[in-house]
């Protein structure tokens, strides 16, 4: 059999029950008949359909008689598949979002491929080939049922070891981190030993070797304590740099892997939640790395050689005092998981309350306009009010562990002084070792609760982090370039779109074969009604999405071959949504080019019409700009985004509703502009007011997915169709104001 798709062994092994010899389509869903996540598998091969319950090991078959048609119904979150026979709908299967594409192929192809000659395109049997992955393609193992994750690739052994790739950059500074832990772990032994076994029994008994030495007692301690202090304090300044370093390697890896991902991937994302994963899961991390690691060696090192000292001078009571250690620790591994559960539960609701902000923050505006701010605030009320009841329960489950285990620590102080008070007076052990003992206790206690902490808390929340950076980091993009891509260092211009089609959604063509061509050194406008896919077409001209099916060429070379900074190089786009950041009007301007030179900056806000306003403000073409800064009005800003597109210089400028936001006095100059530079630049304009197109040279109409019309302004007025339609409105209506078209 011939099987170009991943297929799991279970299937594989139903599989000879039925004549397949080779494989036509495969693809599975991941919820069955009873949205319950077991697997359904379809198979077509030579003209029938084999429909596989992996639940159930039931197997069904169809050839092309029994279905009429295929039809997929989506509701909120899951689709249902139904075969049509004879108007009676039978369901098939029940799928999740992630599977709605795969199963738009099913929906479209399955008739057709009952047919000899019929076969899938080359995309979808890509797309199905990927969906279709059972298992990782780093190390083969299975994935989680109903999920995608590796069990093996992301289990916390091996989030350690690429979180730990960043401190392996600073072998020699964590050398000496862990080198001052001993010290301090050591220093803080000694201290007990000191003040009681030394103090007591050598210093102030009279057969003590250092018997009414006081001065000599004080000056040693001292300098211990001095000692350790500046241990403290050398190992406070490393760790801050070190600290410092760690957390900027990870926040830029994980921004860098952010800026590499399409935009679809930002599209299906909350901004709160990345905002999270750049931020507080990065601080997590960072702190488990430089912090939390760290202190624990600290604190292992600590007990370990406090206990063993203490087995070496006293085994017995020693075994006394260590007898509630299992206690409190299965007290902690107990109740940690329902905590840890709490933690989670407080972080997805804090995104939940950052993403709300966020958008209220974006939206201010309309939140004003429209007396909103009463409805987001109780918005926002009922968010922190989520976030405070999980915190509340989290903090009860708290003061359960707590006191229990005070209490259980204060028992075994009592019985340490019981036992050992009852030594001393036998004469079976001097009064300074049970000093030792007493003051070693909290020294071998107080590590516990953070050794459990950080075994069962602290690492597997930093390691939860570590999945979520992580995730970011391996995610692909949509959007990739080809290896040993093109690079065009000068083009003509000319553009073509060959047949293209594309889905923002599956089952929901926005462009249907769309086909047109714009020679270079022309302009073309396009033209229809809001949400018909004019902007779809521009931005797949710059790769923002690629096509699900035919070409779009640039010079005869598909933009696919070429390289993404080429493409972009030769390619800008000037659109009604005007993005400026914080800074100088003359770094906004120079974004595209940051090498151009002052007198070119000048040159191209002068065609932009920006330069006599910029002039006007206090500082000039240094103006700062932004939050707290000084405001622009929208035509002002566009002026700037059009300018820096001049900058640009790009043999392909677009321009998509680009002066919507600006008077007709101020369009007419800086069309003037745009059709001075049109002798050498292919231009592709959007416009909703048909005057803006007057001049194109062509014109496309869109309507229902496809071009129902192209031509001149002049051909299209005459030719009375649905052009004219749109032409005539706008005349009727220029005309009812009192407003000449001329």
């Amino acid at each position: 059999m011939h099987n170009i798709y991943h297929i799991s062994d279970q299937i594989l092994k139903m599989i000879p029950q039925v004549d397949v010899s080779s494989i036509d389509l495969y693809l599975c869903s991941d919820m069955d008949l009873d949205k319950k996540y077991h697997a359904i598998h379809f198979i077509v091969s030579k003209k029938q359909l084999f429909v596989l319950n992996e639940k159930t090991k039931e197997i069904q078959t169809f050839n092309q008689k029994d279905i009429d048609k295929v039809q997929i119904e989506y509701c909120l979150t899951i689709g249902a598949l139904y075969f049509i026979k004879n108007n009676q709908r039978r369901l098939m299967a029940y799928f999740s979002k992630e599977k709605s594409k795969d199963f738009a192929i099913l929906e479209m192809n399955l008739i057709s491929l009952f047919n000899d000659d019929a076969k899938l395109s080359e995309i979808d049997v890509k797309r199905l080939e990927t969906s279709n992955q059972k298992v990782c393609p780093k190390c083969h193992t299975p994935y989680l049922p109903g999920t995608r994750i590796c069990k093996k690739c992301n289990n916390n052994r091996n989030m350690l070891k690429r979180l730990l790739s960043y401190d392996l950059k600073y072998k020699k500074q964590f050398f000496f981190v862990f080198l001052l832990l001993a010290i301090t772990s050591m220093i803080v032994m000694i201290t007990p030993i000191l003040t009681g076994q030394i103090l007591y029994n050598e210093v102030l008994d009279r057969n003590g070797r250092f018997y009414n030495q006081i001065l000599l007692f004080i000056i040693v301690y001292l300098l211990i304590k001095i000692g350790g202090t500046l241990t403290d304090i050398l190992f406070g300044r490393l760790l801050a740099k070190l600290s410092t370093s760690v957390c900027y390697d990870i926040k830029v890896d994980v921004f860098q892997s952010m800026q590499n991902l399409s935009l679809k991937y930002f599209q299906d994302k909350e901004t709160g939640e990345l905002l999270s994963t750049l931020v507080n899961d990065v601080d997590n991390v960072y702190n488990y790395l430089v912090s939390d690691m760290p202190y624990f060696v600290k604190n292992i090192i600590q007990m370990i050689s406090l206990i063993g000292y203490l087995l070496v001078i006293q085994p017995l009571l020693t075994a006394f005092i260590l007898l509630p250690i299992p206690i409190i620790v299965i007290i902690f591994i107990r109740f940690r998981p329902r905590i840890r559960q709490l933690w989670e539960q407080n972080r997805i609701k804090e995104n939940r309350m950052v993403s709300m902000v966020s958008d209220t923050l974006e939206g201010f505006r309309v939140v004003k306009v429209f007396s909103g701010s009463k409805k987001e605030v109780k918005k926002f009320e009922h968010l922190s009010q989520d976030v405070s009841q999980t915190f509340i329960r989290q903090r009860r489950y708290n003061v359960r562990i707590y006191p229990i285990t005070q209490m259980i620590i204060s028992l075994s102080v009592i019985i340490a002084w019981g036992i050992g008070g009852y030594f001393v007076i036998q004469s079976k052990m001097q009064y300074g070792i049970l000093m030792t003992f007493i003051s070693g206790l909290g020294l071998i206690y107080s590590p516990i609760e953070f050794i459990v902490n950080f075994l069962f808390d602290y690492t597997n929340r930093a390691m939860n982090c570590a999945r979520r950076i992580f995730e970011i980091m391996d995610s692909q993009p949509e959007i990739v370039e080809k290896e040993q891509a093109i690079e065009l260092n000068t083009i003509n211009g000319t553009i073509e779109f060959r047949h293209v089609n594309f889905a923002y959604e599956p089952n929901n063509p926005i462009l249907s074969n769309i086909s047109f061509t714009v020679p270079a050194n022309t302009s073309l406008g396009i033209v229809g009604k809001t949400g018909v896919g004019k902007t779809t077409i521009v931005n797949l001209l710059t790769r923002l999405y690629d096509v699900d099916s035919g070409e779009i060429l640039i010079d005869g070379v598909n933009i696919k071959e070429m390289s993404l900074k080429s493409l972009h190089k030769h390619v800008s786009m000037i659109s009604q949504d005007t993005y400026l950041f914080k800074g100088s009007i003359l770094d906004n301007i120079r974004f595209a080019r940051p090498e151009a030179t002052f007198e070119e900056v000048i040159h191209a806000a002068i065609l932009a019409n920006a330069h006599e306003f910029i002039m006007k403000l206090p500082q000039g073409y240094d103006t700062l700009i932004g939050e707290g800064e000084i405001n622009l009005s929208g035509g002002e800003r566009q002026r700037i985004s059009i300018a820096r597109a001049v900058l640009l210089n790009s043999k392909i400028i677009i321009f998509d509703e680009a002066t919507a936001a600006m008077d007709t006095q101020t369009e007419r100059l800086i069309q003037e502009s745009i059709y001075q530079l049109q002798k050498d630049k292919t231009v592709i304009m959007i416009a909703h007011r048909l005057s803006t197109l007057k001049d194109a040279d062509r014109l496309i109409i869109i309507e229902n997915k496809k071009i129902v019309e192209e031509g001149t302004m002049k051909e299209l007025i005459q030719n009375k169709k649905q052009f004219y339609e749109l032409y005539r409105v706008q005349k009727e209506a220029l005309k009812h104001i009192g407003v000449s078209d001329a």
